[in-house]
């Protein structure tokens, strides 16, 4: 597993970039793309901060509680602030602003707020970190699913972008704003690493329970039957 938490931390990585993008007003780290310009906005940069981190603890082995503690933490963070953001946009219009002073970009109706359909795949990767504190089988399955939804929602902007359609990568003229081609890649990897998170935590479970099983029909000596 020790691959995949720096595949994790590449998340935070990008993140700090972003954010970096803002503090000292450099377009590329904000868009990646001059000609565009569909910022990722300030408050998406710190969700996949948070997303990078907690993916990095679940890599980790249950060990007690903490880990499942400090994974639930980040996820309601998670949600709670895509709530509180989409709450804005719904009913405030311009109170987003303060989000970012310097967002001038194209394809933007409220400035410093993110697309609807980013707001979504926070709480697809928030959702993520309550699935991964199960100790099923079935969560591994879960996970994949919400791998392949990220995937997805990233992937269909990515051919907005490549095709020239910023209906794909969710913008809607007088409505939300268009989803950044970043926001669209970082989703795209965080499904992929999720997805081989998982595939991977379900063949130490599998091991793990084979151990267990033999351990359990394995015959006594017969001294522990005396």
């Amino acid at each position: 597993m020790k691959k995949y938490r720096y595949l994790s931390l590449v998340i935070s990585f990008v993140a700090i970039l972003i954010m970096c993008g803002w503090w000292f007003d450099i377009n590329f780290l904000k868009s990646a793309m001059i000609h565009w310009q569909i910022t990722t906005k300030p408050i998406t940069a710190l969700c996949f901060f948070i997303t990078g981190v907690m993916f990095f603890f679940f890599t980790f082995e249950r060990n007690g509680e903490w880990r499942d503690t400090v994974m639930m933490a980040f996820a309601w963070a998670l949600i709670i602030i895509a709530w509180m953001v989409g709450y804005n946009i719904a009913f405030f219009d311009d109170s987003a602003e303060w989000m970012s002073s310097r967002d001038n970009s194209f394809f933007t109706i409220i400035r410093g707020a993110p697309s609807p359909a980013t707001l979504f795949g926070i709480i697809l990767l928030g959702c993520t970190g309550f699935v991964a504190v199960l100790n099923t089988s079935k969560m591994f399955s879960r996970l994949k699913i919400f791998g392949t939804a990220l995937i997805i929602l990233g992937g269909i902007s990515i051919i907005g972008y490549i095709t020239n359609n910023p209906a794909l990568f969710y913008y809607k003229p007088n409505s939300s704003n268009g989803m950044s081609i970043i926001t669209a890649i970082m989703f795209v990897y965080s499904g992929v690493v999720l997805i081989g998170m998982s595939k991977h935590m379900i063949l130490m479970y599998e091991e793990k329970k084979v151990k267990k099983e033999n351990n359990e029909t394995k015959p006594k000596h017969e001294w522990q039957l005396s």
